[in-house]
């Protein structure tokens, strides 16, 4: 019927409703599109705004049980605490309670009994006692981690942790008060405002006032972030608590995405209703002219759609308003395609540079794998550029990195006709270049000339910046693989560079397998650590004390045999673990086994002193020190009974900071001793300052020490100067009984070695050091 009475319509009337109908669809589906995106976009902000707040409060409440945490341990910790708590000395701990927390500035220090009854309490908060005795009773006091508890309208974030002297003889509680100041300091960072709800009450809010934050929280704690709804805020509600007994309202304004949708809105019906009245009024006064033009138009949009935005057409009508209607679309296409180029070359480009990024990198060189082309791929790291960033700012760092971007780029001109020159940054010091070769005899000449263009002067900012280079190289010749696999190997050859401290650098066939290998022996050691089945295990190599004619020292060693019944070197997998950062963890594992150990032989009747290995990463760890203590105090360890020893490179790294751990661990009673000493990076200056009570000769010194003069004068004057520093003095590696007896003479305080016995399992070392007792080692 519709249809029937369009077909009675003039010529001049159909093409006046076709065509006002093709241009109110097309605007439609392009307005409507537009206006989703938007809307969808607006959305997502919001959702990303309120995940970022709870992502803030979440940290801010870690942050607030690390430091709660912290104030705890030392506060259960203090001995005069302790032994006050186990006497009830009520005055001391009343003192105690109030000048801990006016240090840590808390305001809630409660200490109960082992059943939840308050003995005694320091709050600058007026709270009645029945009442903060019944929110005590409703806390865990098995959960060492923070907790949530709500008094009187009042939120406090606290911890619990029980005062051992030995055993559990009371609980402290350190509580801070979650206030408004902090709400709205919050809010300050995350422009998001924050309610919190016991139940159905509002304890506290970011808004003006409690009653602005009760409407807004009663219309829904769950509303959408929708800008086409009705809501004023979008409304998000998370646990603040693990027991829900505190409720956290995240409300996010939507008044500006509100604002700045309306006015897209307006725009963009503005637009349509300008589109439909142009379309109108020009298929009205020129219907003979229009069907032409018309059908560009309806062309033009469907290529539009098909990602053609080329619209540069004219079109064949004398109305300019079809002129101008159609370069309109010329020149949106022509914006979209400039946007849609940036947007491409911004996700193949690196941002600082403009060189091509990782991933283009790789499929360029896929490209011309596949193409069969022959190139080298040479990795370019600068050599201590965090020194730049660090004496000149990142600014200058920036700048250099552009600077030899461009050196890079000018290099790659005398490659112009070739598609395999191109250069790209893979990482924040680390560039990249492939560069092509006729034969492979070029390569030393290309690569020494890459590296000469490189190492001249770079000038900015009036300076003049003199920089060095890395090279990692490889090529297609020696390598049908991957570009993956490619990139590897420049990583193997520029690491490789970086360990031989050489310029330049190639890869040499058969690292690419070693490197693999070495990541699945580093799998398989992280296996071993976690399964904890035996595959790795200690033997313990004794020390004779000289004068003392005994043994009470031995060095724990560990020991891998893997999966396949394969011994592994420990210097190998020891060395994998401190290059992937797994040292730490074997440690702890090394650690607590030890401290296993030891409380197994105090058992047996035994006490002997053993020595641990660490590696710099351990001891700059920042839990490794509380990791220490808390094994030792829970086993009953005395500090005494433990060496720790570290090589000099490990002394010298990051030097004030572990001077600093190692003397308060000494302090606390550990003995600390330089492994390897001689061979390292001390100087006799530094040696002095040390925190240090024993000196371990490396055994290169004393393998061959009867034999050796000048080692003997080496060992000789280390031990007279050792002595003069008030430190004892172990020697390593003793193979025969010559010289055992020159180091007695040069009066040596520890020996150990194979002549006086190998590294033993456990049982092995107390059977042979019962008969040890029997038939000691002749010194005379």
């Amino acid at each position: 019927m519709f249809f029937d009475k369009v077909k009675s319509l003039s010529l001049k009337a159909q093409i006046t409703f076709l065509s006002v109908c093709l241009v109110a669809i097309t605007a439609g589906v392009l307005m409507s599109s537009y206006w989703l995106q938007t809307a969808n976009y607006s959305a997502a902000h919001i959702e990303r705004r309120l995940n970022t707040a709870e992502n803030v409060i979440n940290q801010y409440l870690a942050a607030k049980g690390s430091l709660l945490e912290t104030a705890a341990r030392v506060l259960t910790a203090d001995f005069g605490f302790k032994q006050a708590v186990a006497t009830r000395d009520n005055a001391t701990i009343e003192s105690v309670l109030f000048n801990h927390g006016q240090r840590i500035n808390a305001d809630l220090m409660v200490l109960t009994d082992i059943h939840g009854g308050i003995m005694s309490t320091s709050s600058i908060i007026n709270i009645p006692k029945d009442k903060l005795q019944a929110a005590v009773k409703a806390l865990s006091f098995s959960s060492q981690s923070t907790q949530i508890l709500v008094i009187e309208d009042k939120v406090f974030q606290l911890i619990v942790l029980p005062v051992k002297a030995p055993r559990t003889v009371a609980y402290s509680l350190i509580g801070f008060k979650i206030d408004t100041q902090a709400l709205q300091e919050l809010k300050r960072l995350n422009e998001i405002d924050i309610t919190l709800l016991s139940g159905a009450n509002i304890v506290n809010t970011s808004f003006e006032s409690i009653a602005v934050a009760s409407e807004i929280t009663a219309l829904s704690q769950q509303t959408k972030s929708d800008v086409w709804r009705h809501n004023d805020f979008a409304n998000r509600a998370i646990d603040f608590a693990e027991n829900q007994a505190v409720v956290a309202i995240l409300s996010a304004s939507l008044a500006a995405e509100k604002k700045e949708f309306q006015q897209l809105i307006r725009s963009m019906l503005l637009v349509g209703g300008a589109i439909l009245f142009v379309s109108i009024l020009l298929s009205r006064l020129l219907s003979n002219t229009i069907t032409t033009p018309l059908s560009n138009l309806i062309d033009v949009t469907k290529r539009i759609g098909k990602g053609n935005f080329s619209i540069h057409e004219k079109v064949k009508s004398s109305s300019t308003e079809f002129v101008e209607l159609n370069n309109a679309f010329s020149t949106m296409g022509d914006a979209i395609q400039q946007r849609e180029q940036e947007i491409k070359f911004q996700a193949e480009h690196d941002a600082l540079t403009g060189l091509f990024n990782r991933r283009m990198l790789l499929i360029k060189i896929d490209n011309a794998i596949n193409e069969l082309q022959s190139f080298i791929i040479v990795g370019i790291n600068i050599r201590q550029f965090a020194q730049v960033n660090d004496t000149m700012g990142p600014q200058a760092g920036d700048k250099c990195l552009r600077l030899v971007a461009k050196r890079l780029e000018q290099y790659l001109t005398r490659f112009e006709d070739s598609s395999l020159a191109y250069a790209g940054r893979i990482a924040a010091d680390d560039f990249l270049i492939s560069i092509p070769f006729n034969v492979e005899s070029e390569v030393p000449y290309i690569v020494q000339d890459l590296n000469g263009a490189l190492s001249r002067p770079y000038v900015f900012n009036d300076l003049t910046i003199n920089l060095n280079f890395r090279l990692g190289v490889t090529n297609t010749l020696a390598c049908t693989c991957n570009a993956e696999t490619l990139l590897r190997r420049v990583a193997i050859a520029m690491n490789s560079a970086k360990t031989e401290q050489s310029r330049i650098r190639y890869y040499v066939d058969g690292e690419d397998e070693e490197y693999l290998a070495r990541l699945q022996l580093l799998d398989e050691l992280k296996d071993a650590i976690n399964e904890d089945n035996g595959d790795l295990f200690f033997n313990y190599q004794p020390k004779l004390d000289l004068k003392g004619r005994k043994v009470n020292k031995a060095e724990a060693l560990i020991r891998w045999i893997n999966k396949n019944g394969d011994f592994v070197n420990p210097e190998v997998f020891i060395g994998l673990a401190e290059q992937s950062g797994l040292i730490v963890t074997l440690t702890r594992w090394v650690i607590a086994k030890i401290i296993e150990q030891l409380v197994e032989w105090h058992k047996q009747g035994y006490s002997f002193k053993v020595s641990i290995n660490l590696s710099a990463q351990d001891i700059q760890h920042p839990d490794f020190v509380d990791f220490l203590l808390q094994k030792v105090a829970t086993n009953d360890v005395s500090a005494a009974q433990i060496t720790l020893e570290l090589t000099e490179r490990d002394l010298v790294e990051n030097e004030e900071l572990v001077v600093e751990r190692l003397t308060y661990l000494k302090s606390l009673g550990f003995e600390v001793s330089v492994d390897d000493y001689g061979i390292g990076q001390s100087s006799l200056s530094k040696l002095k300052q040390l925190p240090i009570d024993e000196l371990k000769i490396d055994k290169s010194f004393i393998m061959k020490l009867d034999q050796c003069e000048a080692d003997q004068d080496i060992v000789s004057s280390t031990i007279a100067l050792g002595h003069k520093l008030g430190l004892s003095v172990v020697a390593e590696g003793v193979e025969n009984k010559e010289s055992l007896m020159l180091l007695n003479d040069f009066d040596c305080d520890l020996i150990q070695g194979y002549f006086l016995s190998r590294p033993m399992k456990p049982e092995d070392f107390l059977e042979w050091y019962d008969n040890y007792e029997i038939t000691a080692v002749p010194l005379d």
